[in-house]
């Protein structure tokens, strides 16, 4: 968390001056632990008062990393061929090894206070049916629609965590759809803040925690014109 904030307050703060990139949008998205990184990014840079994001994309993200925190999806990790069960419970243990990790909304997304989200940007998720991170996903847009957010979710039924990641030739046909969507609602998120597809910069990060032998990567993404 502390080096992504950081690389987002460098480049809100300072790619003017050392990139001549003047950020006139700014979009965070990410995937399972990166939808994580996304809010808590977000949630500092309410807490710090700078800048925050023009928008998030939240793909099938990791919103609560409490242990003691069950809700019904999380029995899909049960015989998920990708999130297994144990494999979530050493991924939870990793995140909230510290004692009160469980009770900091930085490691912990699902307990921000309402007078935080209410200074959370226009949001977008996308989800997939059978996966053990399902239900926060719907507990967040419904405590986001309360708030008079801007939020919307879209569902992918029948289909299992990490589903950008099966994008690929030999793999899901039906998976391109999901790329297809995040890059429609992305493109969607530009026009609401800026009401013409005009970027100047744009901010994307990615998280995939499903990797062989990776907990999590990091891509930071400018674009000019």
């Amino acid at each position: 968390l502390e080096d992504s904030f950081q690389a987002y307050y460098w480049i809100i703060n300072h790619c003017q001056t050392q990139l001549n990139i003047s950020p006139r949008t700014v979009l965070l998205t990410g995937d399972s632990a990166g939808g994580n990184l996304v809010m808590s990014i977000t949630l500092r840079a309410v807490h710090s008062k700078i800048r925050v994001p023009d928008g998030l994309l939240l793909v099938y993200p990791a919103l609560s990393t409490s242990s003691n925190n069950f809700v019904p999806s999380q029995l899909v990790s049960l015989d998920d061929i990708l999130l297994r069960y144990q494999n979530l419970e050493l991924l939870m243990k990793a995140y909230s090894n510290a004692p009160d990790a469980p009770e900091d909304p930085y490691f912990n997304p699902s307990i921000i206070e309402d007078r935080d989200l209410l200074k959370f940007p226009t949001t977008r998720m996308v989800i997939s049916g059978r996966d053990a991170l399902r239900d926060e996903c719907y507990k967040l847009l419904h405590r986001l629609v309360k708030l008079n957010k801007n939020a919307y979710l879209k569902e992918f039924r029948h289909f299992p965590h990490g589903t950008l990641s099966l994008d690929i030739p030999g793999m899901h046909p039906e998976c391109k759809y999901v790329s297809s969507d995040c890059a429609a609602w992305l493109k969607e998120l530009v026009a609401i803040h800026e009401q013409e597809i005009n970027l100047r910069l744009s901010l994307i990060h990615i998280s995939e925690p499903t990797r062989p032998r990776l907990i999590s990567y990091a891509v930071f993404c400018l674009k000019k014109k």
